[in-house]
Protein backbone atom coordinates (compact mmCIF):
# COMPACT_ATOMS: atom_id res chain seq x y z
CA UNK A 1 0.00 0.00 0.00
CA UNK A 2 1.14 3.16 -0.83
CA UNK A 3 0.51 6.72 0.65
CA UNK A 4 0.35 9.31 -2.47
CA UNK A 5 -0.07 13.14 -1.45
CA UNK A 6 -3.11 14.34 -2.13
CA UNK A 7 -3.16 18.49 -1.44
CA UNK A 8 -1.71 20.38 -4.06
CA UNK A 9 1.91 21.01 -4.59
CA UNK A 10 2.44 25.30 -3.61
CA UNK A 11 3.54 25.80 -7.01
CA UNK A 12 0.08 24.74 -8.37
CA UNK A 13 -1.71 27.09 -6.39
CA UNK A 14 -4.05 29.71 -8.59
CA UNK A 15 -2.26 32.99 -8.11
CA UNK A 16 -3.69 36.20 -6.80
CA UNK A 17 -5.20 38.45 -9.85
CA UNK A 18 -2.59 41.61 -10.44
CA UNK A 19 -5.18 45.06 -10.42
CA UNK A 20 -5.03 47.46 -13.13
CA UNK A 21 -2.30 50.74 -12.16
CA UNK A 22 -3.41 53.49 -12.84
CA UNK A 23 -1.37 54.45 -15.85
CA UNK A 24 -3.36 50.96 -17.21
CA UNK A 25 -6.85 52.57 -16.29
CA UNK A 26 -6.13 55.86 -17.63
CA UNK A 27 -5.00 54.43 -20.90
CA UNK A 28 -8.69 52.29 -20.72
CA UNK A 29 -10.36 56.03 -20.10
CA UNK A 30 -8.52 57.32 -23.06
CA UNK A 31 -9.37 54.86 -25.65
CA UNK A 32 -12.51 54.75 -24.72
CA UNK A 33 -13.03 58.72 -25.36
CA UNK A 34 -11.09 58.54 -28.68
CA UNK A 35 -13.66 55.72 -29.39
CA UNK A 36 -16.61 57.65 -28.10
CA UNK A 37 -15.43 60.70 -30.07
CA UNK A 38 -15.17 59.21 -33.49
CA UNK A 39 -18.30 57.24 -33.28
CA UNK A 40 -20.17 60.49 -32.04
CA UNK A 41 -19.98 62.19 -35.54
CA UNK A 42 -21.40 59.06 -37.41
CA UNK A 43 -24.01 58.86 -34.87
CA UNK A 44 -25.60 62.34 -35.33
CA UNK A 45 -24.76 61.95 -39.10
CA UNK A 46 -27.19 58.74 -39.15
CA UNK A 47 -29.42 60.80 -36.80
CA UNK A 48 -29.29 63.51 -39.36
CA UNK A 49 -29.57 61.37 -42.15
CA UNK A 50 -33.10 59.93 -40.45
CA UNK A 51 -34.74 63.30 -39.80
CA UNK A 52 -34.02 64.36 -43.20
CA UNK A 53 -35.45 61.03 -44.48
CA UNK A 54 -38.52 61.64 -42.97
CA UNK A 55 -38.95 65.36 -43.44
CA UNK A 56 -38.65 64.11 -47.26
CA UNK A 57 -41.11 61.45 -46.99
CA UNK A 58 -43.63 64.39 -45.30
CA UNK A 59 -42.98 66.75 -48.06
CA UNK A 60 -43.79 64.02 -50.71
CA UNK A 61 -46.93 63.21 -48.81
CA UNK A 62 -48.04 67.30 -48.82
CA UNK A 63 -46.79 66.85 -52.82
CA UNK A 64 -48.70 64.28 -53.64
CA UNK A 65 -52.22 65.28 -51.78
CA UNK A 66 -51.43 68.84 -53.95
CA UNK A 67 -51.49 66.66 -56.83
CA UNK A 68 -54.88 64.63 -56.15
CA UNK A 69 -56.43 67.95 -55.22
CA UNK A 70 -55.47 68.94 -58.86
CA UNK A 71 -56.41 65.45 -60.19
CA UNK A 72 -59.73 66.48 -58.66
CA UNK A 73 -60.50 70.02 -59.13
CA UNK A 74 -58.00 70.28 -62.59
CA UNK A 75 -56.12 73.14 -60.51
CA UNK A 76 -53.57 73.62 -57.77
CA UNK A 77 -56.04 75.44 -54.87
CA UNK A 78 -55.64 79.43 -53.76
CA UNK A 79 -52.82 79.79 -50.97
CA UNK A 80 -55.74 80.78 -49.05
CA UNK A 81 -59.67 81.54 -49.72
CA UNK A 82 -61.97 84.75 -48.82
CA UNK A 83 -65.05 84.22 -46.62
CA UNK A 84 -67.09 87.94 -46.74
CA UNK A 85 -68.80 88.96 -49.26
CA UNK A 86 -66.69 91.47 -51.15
CA UNK A 87 -65.65 91.79 -54.76
CA UNK A 88 -61.85 92.83 -53.71
CA UNK A 89 -60.50 90.42 -50.86
CA UNK A 90 -58.79 92.61 -47.87
CA UNK A 91 -54.81 93.19 -48.34
CA UNK A 92 -54.27 93.14 -44.69
CA UNK A 93 -53.57 89.61 -43.28
CA UNK A 94 -55.15 90.20 -40.40
CA UNK A 95 -58.96 91.12 -41.60
CA UNK A 96 -61.04 88.33 -40.29
CA UNK A 97 -61.98 87.82 -43.59
CA UNK A 98 -59.68 85.01 -44.38
CA UNK A 99 -60.59 81.55 -44.16
CA UNK A 100 -59.13 78.18 -45.57
CA UNK A 101 -55.66 77.84 -46.73
CA UNK A 102 -53.99 75.74 -48.80
CA UNK A 103 -53.70 73.34 -45.80
CA UNK A 104 -57.31 72.94 -45.00
CA UNK A 105 -57.91 72.50 -48.78
CA UNK A 106 -55.90 69.70 -48.93
CA UNK A 107 -57.03 67.43 -45.81
CA UNK A 108 -58.52 64.84 -47.30
CA UNK A 109 -55.76 64.24 -49.78
CA UNK A 110 -53.06 63.33 -47.14
CA UNK A 111 -55.51 61.44 -44.76
CA UNK A 112 -57.48 64.07 -42.93
CA UNK A 113 -61.02 63.59 -43.88
CA UNK A 114 -62.37 63.79 -40.54
CA UNK A 115 -60.90 67.38 -39.78
CA UNK A 116 -61.58 68.82 -43.47
CA UNK A 117 -65.43 67.42 -42.65
CA UNK A 118 -65.42 69.61 -39.27
CA UNK A 119 -64.18 72.51 -41.00
CA UNK A 120 -66.75 75.49 -41.59
CA UNK A 121 -65.56 76.86 -44.84
CA UNK A 122 -68.37 79.94 -44.89
CA UNK A 123 -66.71 81.01 -41.85
CA UNK A 124 -62.99 82.79 -41.40
CA UNK A 125 -60.30 80.63 -40.19
CA UNK A 126 -60.11 82.58 -36.69
CA UNK A 127 -63.84 81.96 -36.08
CA UNK A 128 -64.20 79.61 -32.63
CA UNK A 129 -66.14 77.17 -34.54
CA UNK A 130 -63.11 75.95 -36.48
CA UNK A 131 -60.59 76.22 -33.60
CA UNK A 132 -61.09 71.78 -33.12
CA UNK A 133 -59.94 71.46 -36.25
CA UNK A 134 -57.00 74.63 -36.91
CA UNK A 135 -55.71 73.56 -33.36
CA UNK A 136 -54.71 70.42 -34.48
CA UNK A 137 -51.41 68.59 -34.71
CA UNK A 138 -50.99 67.08 -37.97
CA UNK A 139 -47.95 64.80 -37.84
CA UNK A 140 -47.13 65.23 -41.62
CA UNK A 141 -47.18 68.99 -41.54
CA UNK A 142 -44.48 68.91 -38.70
CA UNK A 143 -40.65 68.28 -38.42
CA UNK A 144 -39.61 65.05 -37.10
CA UNK A 145 -38.02 65.77 -34.14
CA UNK A 146 -39.98 69.71 -33.65
CA UNK A 147 -41.98 70.46 -30.68
CA UNK A 148 -45.89 70.81 -30.91
CA UNK A 149 -46.21 74.17 -31.68
CA UNK A 150 -49.76 74.40 -30.80
CA UNK A 151 -49.99 77.13 -28.68
CA UNK A 152 -52.74 78.69 -26.65
CA UNK A 153 -52.46 82.28 -25.15
CA UNK A 154 -53.51 83.54 -21.53
CA UNK A 155 -52.88 87.21 -22.11
CA UNK A 156 -53.53 89.48 -25.02
CA UNK A 157 -56.53 89.46 -27.53
CA UNK A 158 -53.60 88.52 -30.32
CA UNK A 159 -52.57 85.75 -28.14
CA UNK A 160 -55.71 83.92 -27.68
CA UNK A 161 -56.14 84.62 -31.39
CA UNK A 162 -53.08 82.94 -32.79
CA UNK A 163 -53.60 80.27 -29.95
CA UNK A 164 -56.17 78.86 -31.84
CA UNK A 165 -53.85 77.55 -34.59
CA UNK A 166 -51.42 74.23 -34.42
CA UNK A 167 -48.19 75.13 -36.39
CA UNK A 168 -45.77 73.11 -38.32
CA UNK A 169 -42.54 73.37 -40.70
CA UNK A 170 -43.76 73.35 -44.06
CA UNK A 171 -45.19 76.14 -46.11
CA UNK A 172 -45.95 76.93 -50.27
CA UNK A 173 -44.36 78.98 -52.48
CA UNK A 174 -46.81 81.84 -52.50
CA UNK A 175 -46.18 85.36 -53.78
CA UNK A 176 -44.65 87.92 -56.38
CA UNK A 177 -41.91 88.89 -54.94
CA UNK A 178 -43.52 89.17 -51.64
CA UNK A 179 -45.95 87.16 -49.69
CA UNK A 180 -49.02 89.62 -50.68
CA UNK A 181 -48.96 89.64 -54.41
CA UNK A 182 -51.51 92.05 -56.11
CA UNK A 183 -52.55 92.97 -59.98
CA UNK A 184 -50.15 96.36 -60.42
CA UNK A 185 -47.46 95.49 -62.58
CA UNK A 186 -44.94 98.94 -61.86
CA UNK A 187 -42.47 97.43 -60.50
CA UNK A 188 -43.03 94.05 -62.06
CA UNK A 189 -43.48 92.96 -58.61
CA UNK A 190 -46.66 91.50 -58.77
CA UNK A 191 -48.69 87.90 -59.42
CA UNK A 192 -49.71 88.96 -62.62
CA UNK A 193 -45.69 89.43 -63.45
CA UNK A 194 -44.76 86.33 -65.55
CA UNK A 195 -40.67 86.88 -63.83
CA UNK A 196 -42.08 87.07 -60.28
CA UNK A 197 -45.41 84.93 -60.41
CA UNK A 198 -45.18 82.18 -57.31
CA UNK A 199 -47.66 78.68 -57.98
CA UNK A 200 -49.72 79.66 -55.22
CA UNK A 201 -51.78 83.44 -54.73
CA UNK A 202 -53.80 85.08 -51.96
CA UNK A 203 -54.53 88.36 -54.17
CA UNK A 204 -56.02 87.78 -56.27
CA UNK A 205 -56.97 84.10 -55.11
CA UNK A 206 -57.03 82.49 -58.35
CA UNK A 207 -55.68 79.45 -59.03
CA UNK A 208 -52.90 78.04 -61.44
CA UNK A 209 -52.82 74.69 -63.40
CA UNK A 210 -50.08 72.45 -63.91
CA UNK A 211 -50.22 74.12 -67.51
CA UNK A 212 -49.43 77.03 -66.40
CA UNK A 213 -46.49 76.48 -65.11
CA UNK A 214 -44.35 77.38 -67.98
CA UNK A 215 -41.03 76.83 -66.69
CA UNK A 216 -41.45 73.27 -66.44
CA UNK A 217 -42.46 71.51 -63.16
CA UNK A 218 -39.16 69.83 -62.19
CA UNK A 219 -37.46 73.41 -62.54
CA UNK A 220 -40.55 75.19 -60.07
CA UNK A 221 -40.71 74.92 -56.03
CA UNK A 222 -43.77 74.24 -54.76
CA UNK A 223 -43.02 73.36 -51.14
CA UNK A 224 -39.78 74.03 -48.48
CA UNK A 225 -39.29 73.86 -45.49
CA UNK A 226 -39.62 76.53 -42.86
CA UNK A 227 -39.20 77.38 -39.02
CA UNK A 228 -42.53 77.38 -37.43
CA UNK A 229 -42.37 79.16 -33.87
CA UNK A 230 -43.28 78.73 -30.31
CA UNK A 231 -44.91 81.46 -28.98
CA UNK A 232 -48.84 82.63 -29.33
CA UNK A 233 -47.52 85.94 -30.78
CA UNK A 234 -45.73 84.48 -33.64
CA UNK A 235 -47.95 83.15 -36.09
CA UNK A 236 -44.99 81.49 -38.08
CA UNK A 237 -45.98 77.29 -38.85
CA UNK A 238 -49.49 77.96 -38.30
CA UNK A 239 -51.25 75.83 -41.02
CA UNK A 240 -54.51 76.99 -40.86
CA UNK A 241 -53.86 80.91 -40.74
CA UNK A 242 -53.56 82.98 -43.92
CA UNK A 243 -50.09 84.02 -44.49
CA UNK A 244 -48.12 82.16 -41.89
CA UNK A 245 -47.95 78.76 -44.30
CA UNK A 246 -46.47 80.51 -47.03
CA UNK A 247 -42.69 81.59 -47.96
CA UNK A 248 -41.30 83.75 -50.61
CA UNK A 249 -38.38 84.95 -52.11
CA UNK A 250 -38.14 88.06 -50.30
CA UNK A 251 -38.75 88.48 -46.44
CA UNK A 252 -39.11 92.55 -45.52
CA UNK A 253 -36.99 94.46 -48.06
CA UNK A 254 -38.93 96.68 -50.14
CA UNK A 255 -37.21 97.73 -53.75
CA UNK A 256 -38.00 100.68 -55.39
CA UNK A 257 -37.54 99.08 -58.83
CA UNK A 258 -37.18 95.40 -59.45
CA UNK A 259 -34.23 94.51 -61.38
CA UNK A 260 -34.17 90.61 -62.58
CA UNK A 261 -30.14 91.19 -62.43
CA UNK A 262 -30.00 92.50 -58.84
CA UNK A 263 -29.93 89.79 -55.85
CA UNK A 264 -30.55 91.89 -53.14
CA UNK A 265 -32.96 90.71 -50.58
CA UNK A 266 -33.71 87.28 -51.81
CA UNK A 267 -33.10 84.76 -49.26
CA UNK A 268 -31.38 81.69 -50.12
CA UNK A 269 -32.23 78.54 -48.03
CA UNK A 270 -31.03 78.74 -44.71
CA UNK A 271 -29.64 81.99 -45.12
CA UNK A 272 -28.52 83.43 -41.38
CA UNK A 273 -29.66 87.26 -41.03
CA UNK A 274 -26.59 88.26 -39.23
CA UNK A 275 -28.57 91.70 -37.71
CA UNK A 276 -29.71 92.60 -41.24
CA UNK A 277 -33.31 93.47 -40.86
CA UNK A 278 -33.67 92.80 -44.70
CA UNK A 279 -33.91 89.38 -44.32
CA UNK A 280 -35.81 89.01 -41.34
CA UNK A 281 -38.79 87.04 -41.47
CA UNK A 282 -41.94 89.70 -41.94
CA UNK A 283 -44.98 87.65 -41.25
CA UNK A 284 -48.18 88.74 -40.15
CA UNK A 285 -47.81 88.27 -36.35
CA UNK A 286 -44.42 88.48 -34.80
CA UNK A 287 -43.26 87.58 -31.54
CA UNK A 288 -39.94 88.72 -31.33
CA UNK A 289 -37.30 89.73 -32.83
CA UNK A 290 -33.38 88.86 -32.06
CA UNK A 291 -30.32 89.82 -34.15
CA UNK A 292 -28.14 87.80 -35.65
CA UNK A 293 -30.81 84.54 -35.68
CA UNK A 294 -32.08 82.35 -38.20
CA UNK A 295 -35.45 82.85 -36.59
CA UNK A 296 -35.25 86.48 -35.85
CA UNK A 297 -38.38 88.32 -37.33
CA UNK A 298 -40.27 91.82 -38.02
CA UNK A 299 -43.79 92.33 -37.49
CA UNK A 300 -44.99 93.23 -41.35
CA UNK A 301 -48.38 94.22 -39.36
CA UNK A 302 -50.55 92.17 -41.77
CA UNK A 303 -49.68 94.10 -44.67
CA UNK A 304 -48.23 91.55 -46.53
CA UNK A 305 -44.95 92.93 -47.96
CA UNK A 306 -43.10 90.42 -45.92
CA UNK A 307 -42.78 86.91 -46.36
CA UNK A 308 -41.31 84.10 -44.69
CA UNK A 309 -37.77 82.55 -45.87
CA UNK A 310 -37.12 78.79 -46.73
CA UNK A 311 -35.31 77.63 -43.04
CA UNK A 312 -34.70 74.36 -41.88
CA UNK A 313 -33.17 72.39 -39.10
CA UNK A 314 -30.73 70.73 -41.33
CA UNK A 315 -27.19 71.95 -41.95
CA UNK A 316 -26.26 73.26 -45.21
CA UNK A 317 -30.03 73.88 -46.64
CA UNK A 318 -33.55 72.75 -46.52
CA UNK A 319 -35.79 70.47 -48.54
CA UNK A 320 -37.99 71.25 -50.80
CA UNK A 321 -40.86 69.47 -53.01
CA UNK A 322 -40.91 70.65 -56.70
CA UNK A 323 -43.99 70.90 -58.68
CA UNK A 324 -43.57 67.82 -60.60
CA UNK A 325 -44.03 66.00 -57.16
CA UNK A 326 -40.04 65.22 -56.44
CA UNK A 327 -37.93 66.54 -53.78
CA UNK A 328 -34.96 67.86 -53.69
CA UNK A 329 -32.41 69.21 -51.13
CA UNK A 330 -31.35 72.89 -51.62
CA UNK A 331 -28.05 73.96 -50.71
CA UNK A 332 -27.54 77.08 -49.01
CA UNK A 333 -24.72 78.15 -50.88
CA UNK A 334 -27.10 78.08 -54.02
CA UNK A 335 -26.82 81.56 -56.09
CA UNK A 336 -29.44 83.97 -55.09
CA UNK A 337 -30.95 84.64 -58.74
CA UNK A 338 -30.88 80.85 -59.38
CA UNK A 339 -33.36 80.28 -56.02
CA UNK A 340 -35.51 83.24 -57.04
CA UNK A 341 -35.79 81.67 -60.73
CA UNK A 342 -36.61 78.14 -59.47
CA UNK A 343 -40.00 79.61 -57.39
CA UNK A 344 -41.40 81.25 -60.47
CA UNK A 345 -43.58 79.64 -62.94
CA UNK A 346 -43.33 81.50 -66.06
CA UNK A 347 -39.96 83.42 -65.77
CA UNK A 348 -38.61 81.87 -68.57
CA UNK A 349 -35.30 81.28 -66.89
CA UNK A 350 -33.14 78.14 -68.37
CA UNK A 351 -31.31 76.29 -65.66
CA UNK A 352 -28.65 73.79 -65.28
CA UNK A 353 -28.15 71.60 -62.13
CA UNK A 354 -28.41 73.22 -59.13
Amino acid sequence: MSFGFTGRHPANARRPRRAFTLVELLVVIAIIGILIALLLPAVQAAREAARRSQCTNNLKQLALALHNYHDTHRTFMPAAIWTLPASVDNSSFRFPGWGATWVTLALPFFEQQALYDKYNFNLPSDDPVNQPVTSTDIATYRYPSAKLLATVGPTTATDQLNGRYSKGNYAARAGGLYTNENTSTTNEAGFDSRRTRGLFTFRPWVSQGLNDIKDGTANTVMLSEILGQEGAADCRGAWGRVACNTFSPHTRTVLATYNPADPYGIVTPNLYTNGQTNYYDCPPYCGSSTSGDQTSCYDCGGDGTGGVAPRSMHPGGVNVSMADGSTRFVSSTLNAITWRALLTTQGGETLGEF
